[in-house]
């Protein structure tokens, strides 16, 4: 991994922090059930992947936020029935908090994505204390949901984050990323030895090399970590001293898949990762029940954020 900044900002709590939540909600089957758990947690954003069509205003108006979809993709754009065949409407959104701490001030349409549109917005910041003064900068956020079947196709989308990455830019990404941690690969030998290996699965997750051996996909991690984006679970554990912040985000559920791995995951700008309070991913026998994916959660002092996005 990239080496995150070191210094730390003091502890915050209550109105002094904003929170982060990306979850991918298993093609929200149990979708009462997961907005229980986010009602419970009141966060300030949502990066949700697989939201189904008609679901976003059901869960807007559950948990009073503000939503944010997606482009359609390609294959549900230009079809009379809505969609060709086999293709897929496990949708990207964002989700922030009515009259909470971020004020939108943009949405972006990424229909031209091969697989999942990512839902990305730019927001402002708004003083604490009654003020209504907001940020002079501009913080982006994006929902993605990488293509699970191809790891070229995953290389396109996972290199549109570059974009994200320019001088001066503050940005946080929530995704499924169907790739591994680098370095945090399954033993794939190993596993093809076991009956109900998944040969799909494998090749799915992985990468052929020059000598005709298949290996780890952990291109977008080791891509995020070149654009300079840091990990604040990471961070969490490395510099605040979190023993538990990193964690499997799924895997779990299914058999013969590659065991549980960090699937799942958060980025921000390195500017940001100074703010954390704390991050890490949310694990609970409710939590695996509701979804084959656990959330991760990031909490960022709200007065540090403030002082960045006003600093720009």
């Amino acid at each position: 991994m990239s080496s995150p900044p070191t210094q730390a900002p003091d502890v915050a709590t209550g109105d002094d922090v904003v929170k982060i939540l990306t979850w991918n909600i298993k093609k929200g089957e149990q979708l009462d059930a997961a907005c229980d758990v986010i009602a419970e947690q009141d966060p300030d954003v949502v990066l949700w992947q697989e939201m189904q069509p008609g679901d976003l205003e059901k869960v807007t108006a559950r948990l009073g936020m503000d939503g944010y979809p997606a482009a359609a993709p390609l294959a549900a754009r230009f079809v009379a029935d809505g969609m060709l065949p086999g293709a897929s409407r496990n949708d990207n959104a964002i989700l922030l908090k009515s009259g909470g701490p971020f004020v939108k001030v943009q949405a972006y349409d990424h229909g031209w994505a091969p697989w999942h549109p990512p839902a990305n917005i730019t927001v402002r910041l708004r003083a604490s204390g009654g003020s209504d003064a907001e940020s002079s900068g501009i913080l982006g956020l994006v929902s993605a949901h990488l293509c699970y079947y191809s790891a070229a196709v995953r290389e396109i989308e996972a290199d549109w984050f570059s974009t994200l990455a320019k001088p001066g830019m503050l940005t946080i990404i929530g995704m499924d990323r169907n790739g591994y941690l680098v370095g945090e690969g399954p033993d794939w030998d190993k596993l093809q030895l076991y009956p109900g290996f998944d040969r799909a699965h494998w090749h799915n997750r992985t990468l052929r090399s020059d000598d005709g051996d298949r290996y780890a996909d952990d291109r977008t991690d080791e891509g995020m970590n070149e654009l300079g984006f840091v990990d604040p679970c990471h961070y969490a554990r490395d510099v605040l001293g979190h023993p538990k912040a990193v964690g499997i985000t799924a895997g779990y559920a299914v058999k013969g898949h590659g065991g549980p791995h960090a699937i799942d995951g958060v980025y921000g700008s390195a500017a940001l990762a100074p703010l954390t309070v704390r991050a890490g991913v949310l694990d609970t026998p409710r939590l695996r029940h509701i979804s084959d994916h656990l959330p991760t959660e990031w909490c960022l002092s709200r007065s540090g954020l403030w002082q960045t996005m006003t600093s720009q």
